[in-house]
C-alpha cells in the first residue's frame, strides 16, 4: 500500500529565499509542499529577487505560475516544479489596511489547503496579525531559526518580542548549524523541544547567472568581501588585512561589495582605500553582478565578529570559490581547512592577512576549486538532510 504523502505549508521570506529554494527542492519530491513567499514592496530587489513592478496593482495572494514571466522569475522554476502550489503573499505597503488585507487572505488560503504542518522559515513582523490562527494550530507548527539572537548593530525590538512569544509555544525547530542548535537550546529549554540541525547546501541558483563564455583569469583575480555591510561582519578587519597583504603583493586588488545597513558608517574614504587597491562597490547587487564578482575572485573573505552560519559561504561554494572565515560561531562548520577554504585562528587583521598570504604564497586556488567541485557533487549531505526532515515531519 502506497504511503500517503503529508501536506506541508512552507512559509518563507525573500531574505531567506536563496537557502529556502534548496530546502524546497529537497522536500517537494517526498511531500506535498505548498510554498508561500512573503513579498513586501521593500524586498522586491533583495536577495535573489529583482522584481520591477508595482505591487499595488496585484491582489494580496499571487500565484507564481501567473507572474513568473511578467516578473521575470522563471529561474526559480526548477526549484518549485514539484511543489503542490506556490504563492506570493503581497504587501504593497506597511499600512495597516494592506497588512490586514493580506493577512486575512492568507488565513483563507491556509484553511483551504488543510495542511498537516505549518513550517515557518523564521519570523517576520508581518505575521503579527496571523498569531491567533498560528496559535490555534500550534501543535502543527515548526519554526526555522536562522539567528537565535540578533546580530550586533541590527537589533529590532519587534523581532525580539515576536521570537520571545513564539518560543513559548513552538515545540519543533530547524536550524542550519551546530552552533545555532546549542544557542537556541539555551534560549528555549531545548530538553523539552525538538531541534533538527540540517547541513547547509550550496546556493545553486547563482550558477544560473554565470556568463555563457566566462573565462578564468587568475592573473587578475580579486580577493573579495561580499554581502550586507554591517558592523558585525568585520569590514575593518578585512580592510586592515588587505593593507597588510598589499605590502607583500602590491598588485593584488581587493573588493568590498554589497549594500550597507542603515546607520552603519565606513571608517575609510574611497580615496584612502584606493591607495591599497581596495575597491568599494556599495550597492544592492543583482544576481548577475554578485555572480560576476564571486567568479572574478580567487577567494571570498568572511571576517565576521559573530555568526550563526553564512549564506556567503554557500554562494561562493556554488560557484566553486573557496572562502576564508574567522573561527566564529557556525562559520567553520562549512569549511574544510586547507581544502575548501581557510579558517583564521583569531578575529584579527593579522590572522586574516596571514591566511591570505598563505593562500597566495602556495597558489591554492586550483586545489581548492577541485575540492569544492567534488564536495558539491557529493549526495551525502542531501541524503542526510532528507532523513532529518522526515523525522521532523513524522509526528507532532
Amino acid at each position: 500500500m502506497q504511503e500517503v504523502r503529508k501536506n506541508i505549508l512552507f512559509y518563507t521570506q525573500v531574505c531567506y529565499l536563496d537557502i529556502a529554494l534548496e530546502y524546497i527542492r529537497l522536500i517537494s519530491q517526498s511531500f506535498h509542499v505548498h510554498v508561500v513567499i512573503e513579498l513586501p514592496a521593500s524586498m522586491r530587489r533583495s536577495n535573489i529577487l529583482d522584481i520591477n513592478v508595482n505591487l499595488a496593482a496585484y491582489g494580496p495572494i499571487v500565484s507564481y505560475r501567473d507572474v513568473k514571466h511578467t516578473w521575470n522569475i522563471g529561474y526559480l522554476g526548477k526549484y518549485l516544479e514539484h511543489c503542490a502550489s506556490v504563492h506570493f503573499a503581497v504587501y504593497p505597503s506597511n499600512r495597516f489596511a494592506d497588512i490586514f488585507r493580506t493577512s486575512r487572505s492568507l488565513i483563507s488560503l491556509f484553511n483551504r489547503l488543510k495542511v498537516d504542518y505549518y513550517h515557518l522559515d523564521d519570523l517576520s513582523p508581518r505575521l503579527l496579525l496571523l498569531i491567533p490562527h498560528l496559535y490555534s494550530v500550534r501543535k502543527k507548527l515548526i519554526l526555522n531559526v536562522h539567528d537565535p539572537k540578533q546580530h550586533k548593530g541590527e537589533f529590532e525590538l519587534k523581532r525580539y518580542l515576536l521570537k520571545s512569544f513564539f518560543f513559548r509555544f513552538v515545540y519543533k525547530y530547524m536550524v542550519y548549524s551546530d552552533y545555532s542548535k546549542t544557542r537556541l537550546s539555551d534560549i528555549i529549554d531545548g530538553k523539552n523541544k525538538q531541534i533538527v540541525n540540517l547541513k547547509m547546501m550550496p546556493y545553486t541558483v547563482f550558477s544560473d547567472f554565470k556568463p555563457a563564455e566566462y573565462r578564468i583569469d587568475p592573473e587578475h583575480f580579486l580577493i573579495s568581501f561580499i554581502g550586507r555591510i554591517s558592523s558585525y561582519k568585520g569590514i575593518n578587519v578585512f580592510i586592515e588585512a588587505a593593507k597588510i597583504v598589499n605590502g607583500h603583493y602590491p598588485e593584488q586588488k581587493f573588493m568590498v561589495a554589497g549594500k550597507r545597513v542603515p546607520n552603519y558608517q565606513l571608517e575609510y574614504s574611497v580615496e584612502d582605500l584606493a591607495r591599497f587597491n581596495i575597491l568599494i562597490n556599495e550597492k544592492y547587487l543583482s544576481n548577475s553582478e554578485l555572480t560576476g564578482i564571486v567568479l572574478d575572485s580567487s577567494i571570498i573573505v568572511c571576517p565576521y565578529q559573530e555568526a550563526t552560519q553564512s549564506g556567503v559561504v554557500m554562494t561562493a561554494h556554488a560557484l566553486e570559490r573557496p572562502v576564508l572565515v574567522t573561527n566564529c560561531g557556525g562559520l567553520p562548520e562549512n569549511i574544510e581547512h586547507g581544502e575548501t577554504g581557510l579558517i583564521a585562528g583569531s578575529i584579527s587583521a593579522e590572522s586574516v592577512a596571514e591566511n591570505i598570504l598563505y593562500y597566495l604564497n602556495n597558489n591554492l586556488f586550483k586545489k581548492m576549486e577541485v575540492a569544492i567541485h567534488k564536495k558539491n557533487n557529493n549526495k551525502t549531505i542531501r541524503a542526510y538532510n532528507l532523513n532529518e526532515v522526515k523525522q521532523l515531519y513524522s509526528s507532532i
